[in-house]
C-alpha cells in the first residue's frame, strides 16, 4: 500500500523504467535508493548466489573512492543485472531463480552499477568505453570510446584505458552520461550520447587544463577528477570528486558551472540530489551556489524527506536564504537548510539500505529487517520491525525489484522473494585444471629466472593452452592480444580460467595494429606465430613486442622458422633495437631488452648520487608526460609526509622507499612491489606529522644501487641483496676505549667506496650540562643527529675499514660528498652551534677546515680553512667544479646557512670565484654549468663564475625543495609541478594528484617516478596513489612563465588555459590570461559578446600546419584584435591566424569577413567549408602586411559570430 507521504513526494521525481524496475544505482538519476514499489509484506529467502568478492580499484585506506568495494546490481524485468570488477563482466540473472541467463565480457574492471532503460543496459568499463548491450541477451548494440584514442596502461594493477571510466554513468531525458579519465594532464572527458543510438549530444574535454585554486590556496592546472557514480536533477549533472566535491555541469550544454576542492576531508564519490540542495559524504550544499549547508546523514530521499541514520527529515521548501550583517556591518547572505519535521524511524545505529514503498530495510551481520516509514511518523516513535530474516553474513548493500528482495553481502547475492524457499544456492564455480604436458614453448619461457613473476605479453594466443599453462605454471600476470572473436571469447569463459579470467589473465581482443599497449611492462612476450605470416607482420610483430618489453632483462620468445628468425635479425641488425641481444636456442628465437635505456639516469642517494649533485643524469624524461602506470601499493606503511624522510631512490630498475618499519622495493615500469624488508623502528626518526627537517638535516639512512641497498638500522650498516631483499651482511663497528659502541650516520656508495660516518654527535645548550674547553666533552652522543664525529670509508662489497679520520668539531653530513678517488667534507660546526659551545665553555674555537681526502688512504689531497662557512657541498663531475653552500629554505634545518657561496676547482683546491653575500634556497642544483637555487623559485648561476644569468623560475605553495635532470625540474606547485629546463616554456603542473613534502618526483631510469609520500594527508587532491610518467609528445602541456615583459617573438592563444611552447620554439601566450601569471601583452582584443571556448586538443584533427592544441579553443564575438609594435619600425610582416570551428556548427552556419590594416583578406570566410568541418584547425596567412605602430585585424559578422584562435604576426 503507498501512502500519503510516498504518493506526494514520488510525484516530485523523474522516474526512469517501471516502477518494479531497480534500473540503476540507488534507483533514480538522483540517486534517492527509493522506490515506490513496496514489497509484499512477508518475504522468504529464495536462492542464494555465490559471487567473486569485488576487486575495487583503491584500497580501504582511501575510504573516499570506495565506489567499487561492493557489488551493486540492478534489476530490469525479471533480470538481476550484476559487473563485475574481478572478471570484468556483466552477468544477467534470473531474478525467480538466480541462474544465469547471459554474460558479456568487456576489456577491464566493470565497477560502476549498470543502467537500464526501455531494454537496454548501459554499463561502463575501466577499459575506457560505454557499452549498450540488450537487457535480454546481452548482444552488443553499440559502444562509445570515452577517451580520445584506445590506448593502455597498468592502472590499479590491470591493464585498463588511459582514460577509465571512473564517473559511473547515469541516464535522464533518454541521455546517458558519463566520464572517462582521471588524471587532468591526459584529460578528463565528460560525455552526453544519446541513450538510442550512441551518438554524441556532447563532450566536455576542457576542464582537466583548467587554472584552478588548489589546496591551501595555491592555484594550478587541473580540476575534477570523476570518480563515483553522477547524479542529475533538473538540468544539472553532479559529477563526483571522489577525494574532492563535485562539479557541477549544465545537462543541456556541458558547461561546467561550479568546481571547488573543499576544505580537508571535503568530497566523497556519492551523491544525493535534490533539486534544492545535494549531499556528499554526509554533507550537504546548496545546488544554486554550493553553499555549505552543514552535516545532513543521508541514505534515502523520498522527494525532500530525507531519511539517514534511521530518522526522517522534511525539507519541503526549507532551504532559506537571509540577509545579515558581518562583523564590519556589511550585508552577507546566510543559507540555512532546517527542516520542517523530524521523526525516528527505528534504532539510530542502524543504516538503511534501500526503502521500498513505505519501508525501509535495515540489517547487521546475520539479519535483515524492514520498518515501516510512514506508521513511524504518525506514531511520532519508533517501531519494532515489520519483517526480519536471518542472512549469510553482512549486508553490505540491498535492491528491491520485481517484487524481491536481494540482499548483497560481500560474496553472495540473497533473494528474498513472496513465495521463496531457502533450499536453492549455486555456489561458486571453480577452475577445472586440466594437467596436459606443457608446450615446449612454455617450457622455455618458464625456465628463465626474469619469466617467474610480473607480467607477460601473448600476442596471438593461437591454441589456448600457451596461456593456461603460463597461468599455471608461473606467477605471472598474462595479458593476452588476439584478432580473433570466438578464440578470444572461448578463452574468457575456459573453465580452466575461472578463478584467474580477470585477476591474472586478461584477454583484449585486438589486432596489432589496432592496440597501443604501455612502454616497458612485459617480463615476457610470447605467442603462437604461423609459419605462413610474412615479413612485414613480423616486423610488426617484433615492434609491438620490444615496445612493451621491461629494460633489465625482459624478453620474448617465439617459436620461428629460420626466415622468420631472419628477419628478426635484420631488425636487429640496424640498431632500431636499441639494447637488444638476440639469440636463437634450437626452434625458438630470444629477444631480449638487455640492461637499462640508453640515455637513463640513476637516483641512488638524497642527492641524487655521491656527489650532492640534486641532478639526475637521466636525459630520457622530457616534456611532455604522460601516464605509465598508476596504482601500486598503498602508502599506509611509507612515511608521513611531513616528517621530510628520505626520498625514494632508483637504480635498476627498482625504486626503493622507506617505512616505519620497513622498506620497500617497487617495479619501476609497473608499479609491482618486488620486495618488502620489515625492519622494525627504521624510520623512527622520521615519523612524524609535524612539520621536520628530516632527512633534510640529517640525511638518508639507505643507498640504493643496481646490485645492493645498504642501509642504517640500529647499530649496523645492512647490505641487502637488490632483487631479493635478503641480507648479504651487517657491519659493525667495535667500541673505542672511552666511548660507547658507536652508531652510524651518514651514508654514500662511489664505486667502491662506502663512505660512511660514525658516532653521530649533538649539541645542546642544556643548563645541567658541564661546562668544558675540549670539543670532545662538549659533544654529547646521539643516534640522530645532523653531524658525526668519524668518518669511516670501506670496500663495499667486503665491509673492510679502509681508513677512518675523527674531527675537530664533526663532520656535517650534508657536507660530504664523494667523487671518483676523492671525498670531501667540512670539519665544522654552524655558527648556531659554536655559540652554544662558547656558552658552554669553548674558548678560542679553531677555524672550520675544509678538506678534500684521497678516497683510497684518506689522505689529505687539499684542504683549506679561509671562509669555511658551508653547510652543503655539491660537486660538479663535468666541470670538476666543488661548489660551498648552504641549503636554508623550508622545513630544513634551523641552523642553515642561507648566504653565500665559493667554487673551488676540486682537483687542487684553488677557489674559482666566491661571493659571500649571495642569498639564495637551496639545496643548491649543479645542472649542467649552472648552479639553480631552490625556495619557493629559484635563479641561476654560472657555474664557472658565480654570475646570474638572468633566468628563473617560479612555482606555488608546497614545501618540499625542487630536484633536477637533465631536461626538468621537478616540485610541489599546488599540486604536483616541473619546470620545463629543455623547452624553457615554464611552470606546468602534473593535475590531479600532489607530490610529497619530501622531495618525490624522481627522474630515473627513463621515468619520472612519483611513488605515494603523502600518507597522513587528507587535502582534497583528487588523486593519492603511486604514478609513473614517461615522454609522450602529444601530450598538452600547459605553464605559466616568470617574464614581466613579452619577448620581441611571441603568438597569442585565445581562449587557452595557459602557455605553450611552440616546435618553432615560439612561446605562445594565453589571451585573456587566466593560467597562471604572464606578462603584460601589447595585444588588445574587443567585441560586445566576447567567449571563450575549449576543448582538449585531442579532439582536434588540424589540415596543413595549423597546432591543435592552438586550434583547441578560441574566442567567438571578437571585433577587433590589435597588436602593437616595436617601437620606431615600419616594416613588413607576416600575420597568421588560426581558425577552428569549435561550437559544430555546420556549413553555412558561421561566416565572417577578415579585414587586416583595413583591407579585407577573407570574404565570407566559412571555418567549416575551409578545415572540412568541426574541430579541424586551419592557418590563414598573410604576407606583405605593412605596420607602424600596430596591426589590427578587424572582423565583420555575416552569419553568427566570428571566431578566432590563435594570432601570430611574425617581422618580414
Amino acid at each position: 500500500m503507498k501512502s500519503i507521504l510516498f504518493a506526494i513526494s514520488f510525484g516530485l521525481a523523474v522516474r526512469v523504467g517501471t516502477a518494479a524496475d531497480w534500473p540503476m544505482w540507488r534507483y533514480d538519476a538522483a540517486r534517492s535508493n527509493a522506490s515506490p514499489a513496496a514489497l509484499p509484506d512477508e518475504l522468504h529467502l529464495a536462492w542464494t548466489l555465490e559471487v567473486p568478492q569485488a576487486r575495487p580499484a583503491w584500497p580501504a585506506s582511501q575510504e573516499k573512492l570506495q565506489f567499487d568495494s561492493v557489488h551493486q546490481p540492478i534489476v530490469v524485468g525479471d533480470l538481476l543485472i550484476l559487473g563485475s570488477s574481478a572478471n570484468d563482466s556483466v552477468t544477467a540473472y534470473r531474478t525467480d531463480s538466480g541462474t544465469e541467463a547471459w554474460r558479456f565480457y568487456t576489456e577491464g574492471p566493470v565497477r560502476f552499477a549498470p543502467v537500464a532503460a526501455r531494454g537496454r543496459i548501459y554499463v561502463g568499463s575501466d577499459d575506457g568505453f560505454l557499452y549498450c548491450l540488450q537487457a535480454t541477451n546481452g548482444k552488443l548494440l553499440w559502444k562509445v570510446q570515452g577517451g580520445p584514442s584506445d590506448s593502455r596502461i597498468i592502472g590499479n594493477d590491470r591493464l585498463i584505458s588511459m582514460w577509465p571510466v571512473r564517473g559511473g554513468p547515469v541516464l535522464i531525458d533518454d541521455t546517458v552520461y558519463f566520464t572517462a579519465g582521471i588524471w587532468p594532464f591526459m584529460g578528463i572527458f565528460v560525455h552526453a550520447v544519446d541513450a538510442e543510438t550512441g551518438s554524441t549530444t556532447w563532450i566536455n574535454s576542457e576542464t582537466g587544463s583548467r587554472w584552478v585554486t588548489h589546496p591551501h590556496g595555491a592555484p594550478s592546472f587541473g580540476s575534477i577528477v570523476p570518480q563515483g557514480y553522477l547524479a542529475a536533477v533538473g538540468d544539472r549533472l553532479l559529477v563526483p570528486g571522489g577525494r574532492s566535491l563535485p562539479g557541477i555541469f549544465d545537462c543541456k550544454t556541458g558547461v561546467m558551472e561550479r568546481f571547488d576542492f573543499g576544505g580537508k576531508g571535503s568530497g566523497g564519490w556519492s551523491i544525493t540530489a535534490s533539486k534544492d540542495f545535494y549531499v556528499v559524504d554526509d554533507a550537504a550544499f546548496a545546488m544554486k551556489d554550493g553553499a555549505s549547508l552543514g552535516s545532513l546523514p543521508v541514505d534515502a530521499m523520498i522527494g525532500d524527506v530525507v531519511l539517514g541514520k534511521m530518522s526522517a527529515f522534511d525539507f519541503t521548501d526549507a532551504l532559506r536564504r537571509s540577509k545579515a550583517p558581518d562583523r564590519k556591518g556589511n550585508d552577507t547572505e546566510k543559507v540555512e537548510l532546517k527542516p520542517n519535521a523530524s521523526w525516528a524511524v527505528s534504532s539510530p545505529d542502524l543504516p538503511i539500505f534501500v526503502v521500498a514503498g513505505n519501508r525501509a530495510f535495515t540489517g547487521r551481520e546475520g539479519t535483515v529487517a524492514a520498518f515501516d516509514i510512514e506508521a513511524a511518523r504518525q506514531s511520532q516513535k519508533p517501531l519494532p520491525p515489520q519483517w526480519s530474516s536471518s542472512i549469510e553474513g553482512i549486508p553490505r548493500s540491498m535492491i528491491a525489484g520485481d517484487d524481491k528482495l536481494f540482499v548483497v553481502t560481500d560474496s553472495t547475492i540473497q533473494c528474498f522473494s513472496e513465495n521463496g524457499t531457502s533450499s536453492l544456492r549455486h555456489t561458486l564455480a571453480q577452475s577445472d585444471r586440466i594437467s596436459t604436458k606443457p608446450r615446449e614453448l612454455v617450457e622455455a619461457i618458464s625456465t628463465r629466472d626474469s619469466a617467474q613473476q610480473g607480467y607477460a605479453l601473448i600476442l596471438g594466443i593461437g591454441s589456448q593452452d600457451i596461456v593456461e599453462q603460463l597461468a599455471s605454471r608461473t606467477t605471472l600476470h598474462v595479458i593476452a592480444v588476439d584478432d580473433d572473436a570466438d578464440r578470444v571469447d572461448a578463452l574468457r569463459r575456459s573453465p580452466s580460467l575461472l578463478d584467474d579470467y580477470g585477476t591474472r589473465i586478461a584477454v583484449i581482443q585486438r589486432g596489432l595494429s589496432d592496440v597501443t599497449l604501455p612502454a616497458y611492462f612485459a617480463n615476457v612476450v610470447a605467442g603462437e606465430v604461423p609459419a605462413a605470416v610474412d615479413k612485414s607482420q613480423i616486423e610488426n610483430l617484433v615492434r609491438t613486442a620490444f615496445h612493451s618489453l621491461r629494460p633489465y632483462g625482459g624478453f620474448a620468445c617465439w617459436e620461428l622458422t629460420q626466415q622468420q628468425h631472419d628477419v628478426v635479425a635484420a631488425i636487429v641488425a640496424t640498431g632500431e633495437l636499441a639494447s637488444a641481444d638476440l639469440s636463437r636456442e634450437g626452434a625458438f628465437t630470444f629477444l631480449t631488452r638487455v640492461g637499462s635505456l640508453p640515455g637513463s639516469g640513476s637516483w641512488t642517494h638524497q642527492y641524487a648520487d655521491a656527489t650532492n649533485s640534486v641532478v639526475s643524469q637521466d636525459s630520457i624524461v622530457k616534456a611532455p608526460l604522460g601516464l605509465l602506470w598508476f596504482g601500486g601499493p598503498p602508502n599506509d606503511k611509507v612515511l608521513p609526509r611531513h616528517g621530510h624522510g628520505p626520498s625514494p631512490q632508483v637504480a635498476g630498475g627498482r625504486l626503493v622507499i622507506e617505512g616505519a618499519d620497513m622498506l620497500r622495493c617497487v617495479d619501476v615500469y609497473t608499479g609491482r612491489v618486488l620486495w618488502e624488508k620489515d625492519l622494525p623502528g627504521l624510520g623512527t626518526y622520521y615519523d612524524t606529522t609535524k612539520h621536520f627537517a628530516g632527512a633534510g638535516e640529517i640525511g638518508s639512512n639507505y643507498v640504493t644501487l643496481p646490485d645492493a641497498v645498504y642501509v642504517v638500522y640500529r647499530d649496523a650498516i645492512v647490505h641487502l641483496d637488490a632483487t631479493t631483499g635478503d641480507t648479504v651482511r651487517e657491519i659493525t663497528l667495535e667500541a673505542e676505549a672511552g666511548f660507547p659502541k658507536p652508531t652510524w650516520g651518514y651514508l654514500a656508495v662511489e664505486e667502491d667506496f662506502l663512505i660512511a660516518t660514525s658516532s653521530p654527535v649533538s649539541v645542546s645548550d642544556e643548563k645541567e650540562l658541564a661546562k668544558s674547553d675540549r670539543i670532545a666533552e662538549l659533544l654529547a652522543a646521539a643516534q640522530y643527529s645532523s653531524t658525526s664525529r668519524q668518518l669511516v670509508v670501506m670496500n663495499r662489497h667486503t665491509g673492510k675499514v679502509l681508513w677512518t679520520r675523527t674531527a675537530e668539531y664533526s663532520f656535517r653530513h650534508n657536507a660530504i660528498a664523494a667523487a671518483g678517488d676523492r671525498v670531501f667534507c667540512i670539519d665544522s660546526m654552524s655558527d648556531l652551534q659554536l655559540q652554544t659551545l662558547q656558552r658552554r665553555g669553548l674558548k678560542s674555537p679553531k677555524k672550520p677546515q675544509l678538506f678534500a681526502l684521497d678516497a683510497t688512504s684518506g689522505e689529505v689531497v687539499w684542504s683549506t680553512n679561509d671562509d669555511v662557512f658551508g653547510t652543503f657541498l655539491n660537486y660538479s663531475r663535468e666541470h670538476d667544479v666543488l661548489l660551498q653552500a648552504g641549503s636554508a629554505y623550508r622545513d630544513r634545518a634551523k641552523d642553515e646557512v642561507a648566504a653565500g657561496m665559493i667554487a673551488y676547482r676540486a682537483s687542487d683546491g684553488d677557489i674559482l670565484w666566491k661571493d659571500l653575500s649571495q642569498k639564495y634556497g637551496g639545496p643548491c642544483l649543479l645542472w649542467r654549468d649552472k648552479i639553480i637555487t631552490n625556495g619557493g623559485g629559484g635563479f641561476e648561476l654560472d657555474l664557472l663564475t658565480g654570475k646570474t644569468t638572468g633566468w628563473n623560475y617560479k612555482r606555488m605553495y608546497g614545501c618540499n625543495t625542487a630536484v633536477g635532470s637533465e631536461h626538468l625540474l621537478t616540485f610541489r606547485s599546488g599540486a604536483a609541478g616541473f619546470c620545463d629546463l629543455e623547452g624553457d616554456s615554464g611552470t606546468g603542473n602534473i593535475g590531479g594528484f600532489r607530490s610529497s613534502c619530501t622531495a618525490n618526483l624522481i627522474v630515473a631510469d627513463g621515468v619520472l617516478n612519483a611513488p605515494d609520500y603523502t600518507r597522513t594527508c587528507v587535502c582534497a587532491y583528487q588523486n593519492q596513489c603511486s604514478l609513473a610518467l614517461i615522454h609522450m609528445p602529444e601530450v598538452e602541456q600547459w605553464t605559466f612563465s616568470n617574464l614581466e615583459n613579452a619577448p620581441d617573438q611571441f603568438a597569442v592563444n585565445l581562449g587557452a588555459p595557459g602557455d605553450h611552447r611552440g616546435p618553432d620554439g615560439v612561446l605562445w601566450y594565453d589571451l585573456p590570461s587566466v593560467g597562471g601569471s604572464s606578462p603584460d601583452l601589447p595585444v588588445k582584443i574587443s567585441g560586445t559578446t566576447i567567449r571563450s571556448v575549449g576543448h582538449h586538443s585531442s579532439r582536434i584533427n588540424s589540415v596543413g600546419d595549423a597546432l591543435d592544441w592552438v586550434a583547441a579553443s578560441g574566442v567567438t564575438g571578437v571585433e577587433s584584435i590589435e597588436q602593437q609594435l616595436p617601437k620606431d619600425t615600419n616594416r613588413l610582416y607576416t600575420v597568421r591566424l588560426t581558425f577552428a570551428e569549435l561550437e559544430n556548427q555546420a556549413v553555412g552556419e558561421r561566416v565572417f569577413d577578415v579585414l587586416i590594416q583595413g583591407q579585407t583578406v577573407l570574404k565570407g570566410f566559412d571555418v567549416a567549408v575551409a578545415s572540412g568541418g568541426s574541430f579541424r584547425g586551419i592557418v590563414k596567412q598573410f604576407s606583405g602586411i605593412r605596420g607602424d605602430s600596430a596591426i589590427e585585424i578587424k572582423f565583420r559578422n555575416i552569419r553568427r559570430e566570428a571566431t578566432l584562435s590563435g594570432l601570430q604576426i611574425i617581422p618580414e
